[in-house]
């Protein structure tokens, strides 16, 4: 079940992300005006719609109506690239952008944090242009908090998105932990809790190797 679990995370991370980091840049960028307030709205109102909901909505736009992807089911990438992706949009879409809600409004947090910072103004004074400050001094110091919520929202979607699983018949380990609930299987479900621990800390403990390498201050220290 695992190959299918990380195909839709690192998918949905990825679509996150490209949610996340321009839109919550922007909205720091524009504090206080008409964009930063209408991407704060939208995001909220992201987290506050449940990803079944979502994945139904999708379902019913992109495979009934329209007939352009598959409704549910999974095939491995060994089946070929287009009958993987085909499966895996909808699914990763549905996750990605309830995700991208919350990651949304952690990058804009981040950002402000550091466009207000001290030696962004001394950067400033001393003439170096906006791209450079945004690339090099902003852009970096911003990626800590980023990486750090990017990770736990990786953990959880390898710990398994129950019920995104569940709507898409994806066979992943959230949909092996329901099984195993509905069946009473004890020992299957044991075991599937005992590697979504063992993922949660070993992306943690990839997360703090990042940091280092992200921040000399903390490889320093």
């Amino acid at each position: 079940r695992l190959p299918a679990t990380i195909a839709l995370a690192v998918a949905a991370i990825l679509v996150a992300l490209v949610i996340a980091i321009p839109f919550g840049t922007w909205a720091a960028l524009r504090e206080g005006r008409a964009a930063d307030n209408t991407i704060r709205v939208v995001s909220q109102f992201g987290i506050s719609v449940p990803d079944f909901w979502m994945g139904i909505l999708l379902i019913a736009l992109f495979s009934t109506y329209l007939g352009w992807l598959p409704s549910s089911g999974y095939r491995s990438l060994a089946d070929g690239f287009v009958p993987w992706i085909s499966h895996l949009v909808l699914p990763a879409i549905t996750v990605g952008v309830v995700t991208g809600a919350i990651m949304t409004r952690y990058v804009r947090a981040a950002v402000l944090e550091v466009a207000n910072a001290p030696y962004v103004t001394t950067a400033e004074s001393k003439g170096l242009s906006r791209r450079r400050i945004m690339v090099s001094h902003i852009g970096r110091n911003a990626l800590v908090p980023v990486l750090t919520i990017s990770g736990i929202q990786l953990a959880g979607l390898l710990g398994g998105v129950i019920v995104v699983e569940v709507v898409f018949a994806w066979p992943g380990l959230g949909r092996l932990v329901y099984d195993s609930v509905a069946a009473r299987d004890y020992p299957m479900l044991q075991g599937a809790i005992l590697l979504i621990a063992a993922i949660f800390l070993i992306i943690n403990l990839i997360v703090d190797i990042l940091y280092a390498v992200i921040d000399p201050r903390i490889r320093l220290s």
